[in-house]
């Protein structure tokens, strides 16, 4: 069998693929332009400093020139040289963009308050968002030993050491570094013994904080936290971890061509372990009051019927229990349901919406009943009382739900076999029958003089001829490897880009930077045939002269290089985020190939 469609059809569906077509072309054409053209003002800023040091901050305005800037309001700093004064110009690409650098210094611990700074630009004000840094005290002098013992450790902090049975405690796990050049390896955290762990959802990208720790200042970072409940009283001890580390060394750079030599960066690999922390746990006030299901938190319950009062006999309905609120949600055990003898409990299911943060385990837990009713007549369904152990209060708790009082009706128990049978006889009038007309209805001998046939032997020989070319063309493209590799530079440099970007806040700062300061140096060697081992700043500058690349671009590809260099082994102190300083990476690629 086979459908026949009607040539006015046709007519209309390829009028509908061709305007989805263009119109997928226009949006392809006119959105990223539309994106790249926006106005955005913002502030640039470490978010940690000490005392009496120099900050530096950046308000950033791009594509477009601004006028009549107007400094913030600062709090706690003193102004040295406001931004108002320092203002610079830059062109890139075609884009405008203007620059305000203001320098402060930091007179007293605490925050410091970065008001919103205001600018002018194509007859409209733009604002920046308030900003706040902390300052930190100024390092006491350390002994030598006692200064390199102390480079980097970590801390297990618990948010209690004496709970009671099945109180959620909130521990952290915390690394305290001296230096920022460093790197996570695969580590192993303590597995729980005697207690019940919910993981907190953590950022894979932990942003880097300053913090005064006994007299020095470290860079820090919640590295793991979970919320964990015991499951037996007496003292249990939260045990050790090991946390690996690649750290990077310093080491002195003589020239430039040494600066962009990833391989001779000296590193050195650090093991860890994170301290064990006894806790104490106290166990329940007895006696136990009757119809306790263990629950140790703050709960409420709420009993209700979704469908309202449609109770009918032999017609299962539905009855929903919610507990919502913080503690051991999962582990506690619901109050059971007191139904009249007339009533059958067909189905029983649990869902459960519950998340770990650092304020405990929250959400609710819901279990919904399957009722059957078979006689008529007016019931009620007892309250359900759910008694749990409040920890803050030191003391049992009831919480107890409404009575329901419903009329169950006279129903059938045929309505979902009749609802079955309408069901299919709809389902069979909704499907039309397919025409049953032959496709092609002339004779074997009309055929054989019908151009269709030599098409049989054409269509075969022409596609053998096509491929045979293409695979002398793509064997001898083969042999050009370096060519090869110089025409694809680009091309395959982007979607390895493009890759990356698709990774961004899926992995950490060290690894993208890592990745992104390899594409570019393999785009660098394919374009211009040089080993990788054998980049520098003279030879690229060169080579960039020679591919009529202006001055600005190159100035601007070498910043590049730098900043990804930098920002590797030194996340907290870039002035770009990783989207950013893809973007940027992206657009002096696509610049340089415009030179060809």
């Amino acid at each position: 069998m086979y459908v026949f469609t009607s040539p006015s059809v046709c007519k209309k569906m390829r009028l509908q693929i061709l305007l989805i077509v263009l119109f997928s072309m226009f949006l392809l054409h006119s959105l990223p332009s539309f994106s790249w053209g926006q106005i955005a003002f913002k502030i640039e800023a470490p978010n940690s400093v000490t005392l009496s040091d120099k900050i530096t901050v950046r308000f950033v305005l791009t594509n477009a020139k601004g006028s009549n800037f107007k400094d913030p309001e600062v709090e706690g700093v003193s102004t040295l040289y406001p931004p108002s004064k320092a203002m610079t110009e830059r062109e890139f690409n075609g884009k405008p963009s203007t620059i305000y650098t203001g320098t402060y210094l930091a007179e007293k611990v605490g925050t410091i308050h970065i008001g919103s700074a205001q600018v002018q630009a194509k007859g409209k004000v733009y604002k920046t968002s308030p900003l706040f840094i902390k300052v930190l005290p100024q390092e006491k002098e350390l002994k030598k030993q006692s200064r390199s013992s102390s480079s980097f450790f970590i801390r297990t902090i618990p948010g209690h050491t004496t709970v009671y049975l099945q109180e959620g405690i909130l521990v952290s796990y915390k690394i305290y570094a001296r230096s920022n050049r460093f790197e996570f390896e695969q580590s192993k955290f303590p597995e729980y013994d005697g207690f019940v762990e919910e993981e907190i959802k953590t950022p894979l990208q932990s942003q880097l904080a300053m913090e005064h720790y006994n007299g020095q200042n470290y860079y820090t970072a919640i590295i793991r936290q979970s919320v964990i409940m015991p499951q037996r009283s007496g003292e249990l001890t939260i045990p050790e971890g090991e946390i690996n580390l690649i750290v990077a060394l310093e080491k002195s750079i003589e020239n430039e061509d040494e600066f962009f030599d990833t391989s001779s960066t000296p590193t050195d690999r650090k093991k860890m372990l994170t301290p064990k922390v006894k806790i104490k746990v106290l166990d329940l006030p007895q006696p136990t009051p009757e119809n306790f299901g263990g629950g140790v938190g703050s709960f409420s319950i709420k009993a209700e019927l979704p469908d309202g009062d449609k109770v009918k006999t032999d017609e299962p309905f539905r009855m929903r229990v919610t507990i919502a609120g913080k503690g051991n949600l999962k582990l506690l055990t619901p109050p059971t349901l007191k139904l009249p003898e007339s009533f059958e409990i067909l189905d029983q299911s649990s869902q459960y919406d519950i998340a770990a943060s650092t304020d405990g385990i929250k959400g609710q837990r819901v279990i919904e009943y399957q009722i059957n009713p078979r006689n008529t007549g007016n019931y009620s369904i007892p309250s359900l009382s759910l008694v749990y152990f409040d920890p803050a209060k030191k003391r049992y708790v009831t919480e107890q739900t409404q009575e329901i009082s419903f009329s169950v009706k006279k129903g059938s128990a045929l309505a979902y076999e009749e609802k079955e049978s309408s069901l299919s006889l709809s389902l069979e009038k909704d499907i039309a029958p397919l025409q049953k007309k032959p496709f092609y209805n002339k004779s074997l001998t009309q055929f054989l003089y019908s151009p269709f046939y030599w098409l049989f032997y054409l269509i075969p020989l022409s596609i053998a001829f096509i491929g045979g070319w293409g695979y002398k063309r793509y064997r001898k493209s083969l042999e050009d490897v370096a060519g090869t590799k110089c025409r694809k530079a680009a091309k395959s440099t982007m979607q390895r880009l493009r890759n990356l970007e698709k990774e961004i806040g899926k992995e950490e700062n060290s690894s993208f930077y890592a990745s992104l300061l390899s594409s570019v140096h393999t785009y660098l060697s394919d374009k211009f045939q040089i080993p990788t081992s054998h980049l520098s700043t003279i030879n690229i500058r060169e080579k960039l002269k020679a591919t009529n690349c202006s001055e600005e671009v190159i100035e601007e590809f070498l910043e590049v290089i730098q900043q990804v260099e930098y920002s590797r082994y030194a996340p907290t102190g870039i002035d770009l985020s990783p989207s950013s300083l893809l973007e940027r990476t992206k657009t002096v690629i696509e610049t340089i190939e415009s030179k060809k």
